[in-house]
């Protein structure tokens, strides 16, 4: 497992000053808020206040509801950033990319070049720990009433084929990429999602919310990736196949079997005999799944 980046987001509303330690910025405290410097500290500035002294103490999750709180009552770039880089050491990275690419814009609409350095590249280090996920659903997936959830936001018909990233669970050694490009409704509401995933790491997580149950240990360079979900969003069962594979559409027959199509190149083993073997280049393969 690589080392976990280290990181203290203790940025005041004022100047700071900044060091490098494993790619992250550790930034130092040097004047109070703008509202405490007049003697007149406002429910904002105690909020930031109780937020830095949270994460000095290392209470992260209490820290980052103190920021967002603050920001709440005053929009302040100082504080957004303290949050967005507080989100990040909570490990919610999709969370943390959105308010550090929001903190970075504003930091340089406002002529603060230092804060919207930290913000850039703290930026680049969350996006290299985040997983994707692409939504693009076959055809006649677009079944009436169907409704996808990500990462608990649910996901209008005008979302599906767009890329998205997903937080992944602290200290998991997880694929940074995975997608979808085959959706298939199921008569009892479930879904079956099939696409790529694996890229040569060790674990695919396919639930972020259970890291442990459903982690899928990886095949090859690129693995067929089926995965089936309630209707609820809970993850029924999930495969890797390898060991170049990917997954291109899915459909369910009446009956209820699974039937998945993609190309492989090299050996595919579904977990039955024979072992498919690719006779040059990209072969298409057909499987069928049991429900």
């Amino acid at each position: 497992m690589r080392p976990r980046p280290i990181l203290s987001p203790i940025l005041t509303e004022g100047d700071w000053r900044s060091s490098r330690v494993v790619g992250w910025v550790t930034a130092t405290l040097l004047v109070t808020s703008a509202g405490s410097a007049l003697g007149q500290p406002t429910v904002s500035d105690n909020l930031f206040q109780d937020g830095k002294a949270l994460m000095e103490q290392g209470r992260v999750p209490e820290a980052c509801q103190k920021f967002a709180v603050s920001l709440a009552l005053a929009r302040r770039g100082g504080t957004l950033l303290n949050l967005a880089l507080c989100r990040a050491k909570e490990g919610k990275n999709a969370t943390a990319m959105r308010l550090l690419a929001e903190a970075r814009d504003v930091a340089t609409r406002d002529g603060r070049a230092d804060r919207a350095l930290l913000a850039a590249e703290s930026l680049e280090a969350v996006r290299a720990r985040l997983s994707w996920l692409t939504l693009r659903p076959a055809a006649g997936a677009e079944t009436p009433g169907l409704t996808l959830f990500c990462d608990g936001e649910t996901l209008s018909p005008g979302a599906w084929g767009t890329v998205r990233a997903l937080s992944e669970p602290e200290g998991s050694n997880t694929t940074t990429r995975r997608s979808v490009y085959g959706v298939a409704a199921a008569p009892d509401g479930d879904v079956v999602l099939v696409g790529d995933g694996g890229y040569a790491v060790s674990l695919v997580v396919f639930d972020p919310a259970h890291p442990t149950t459903s982690a899928r240990a990886g095949v090859g360079t690129t693995d067929f990736m089926i995965a089936r979900y309630s209707g609820s969003g809970e993850l029924v069962w999930a495969s890797l196949f390898g060991d170049s594979a990917h997954g291109n559409s899915v459909a369910i027959a009446p009956t209820g079997a699974i039937w998945a199509t993609g190309y492989f190149d090299g050996n595919l083993d579904l977990g039955v005999p024979p072992i498919q073997v690719s006779h040059g280049g990209n072969d298409i393969f057909l499987a069928r799944f049991a429900p």
